[in-house]
């Protein structure tokens, strides 16, 4: 048996009533589709956000990278100027002054014994010690001539100095003065030696 269908339709919904509307996917409600076009447009924004983010980090990376390298550059280029200046005038200058300085305790030591032992000979050899002293004076200059003024205020010192002493050693060595005298020259002398 067949069934007939029913020809009353009261059980079934009207189309256009709010029934229908609610089942029809074209059509949703107003604050659902907002909600969505929100989320699609964060979702959107949220990409652009991430990726310039990251751009960001990568060019502050690369700033970064590129100011340390850059004063890595300029304090080696400082280093190697520091280091050629020590190679090329420091360290010349003060092998220079080391060999006037051993000259000078040379001259020292030597009319010291020109005294002790009473030897005019010993004072001839005390002037090839002075050219000694000169010529490395005069070296330390040529090599540093910046340093100039006080080299040569160090050459004027030593001239006192060696003027005194060679007239002390010479008076004590031919016995000429009293030794009051010679005391205090000799005092005078350690003073200008220092």
């Amino acid at each position: 048996m067949t069934e007939k269908p029913l020809e009353s339709k009261a059980h079934l919904p009207e189309p256009q009533s709010s029934f229908h509307s609610s089942l029809d996917l074209k059509s949703e409600p107003s604050g659902v589709a907002s909600r969505e076009a929100g989320w699609e447009k964060a979702g959107r924004f949220s990409l652009y956000s991430i990726r310039w983010k990251m751009l960001v980090i990568a060019f502050i990376a690369a700033v970064s990278f590129a100011s340390y390298l850059g004063f890595n550059l300029v304090q080696a280029n400082s280093q190697a100027r520091l280091l050629e200046d020590i190679r090329d005038k420091r360290y010349p200058l003060q092998l220079k002054l080391q060999e006037a300085l051993f000259s000078l305790r040379f001259i020292q030591a030597k009319l010291q014994d020109a005294v002790l032992t009473g030897e005019v000979d010993s004072l001839l050899e005390v002037e090839d010690l002075k050219k000694n002293f000169y010529e490395s004076i005069k070296s330390a200059i040529e090599i540093d001539p910046k340093k100039a003024t006080t080299i040569i205020m160090i050459k004027s010192n030593f001239d006192q100095y060696y003027t005194a002493s060679y007239g002390l050693a010479e008076d004590l060595i031919n016995g000429i003065g009293d030794m009051t005298a010679a005391a205090t020259r000799g005092e005078e002398n350690a003073r200008l030696y220092q």
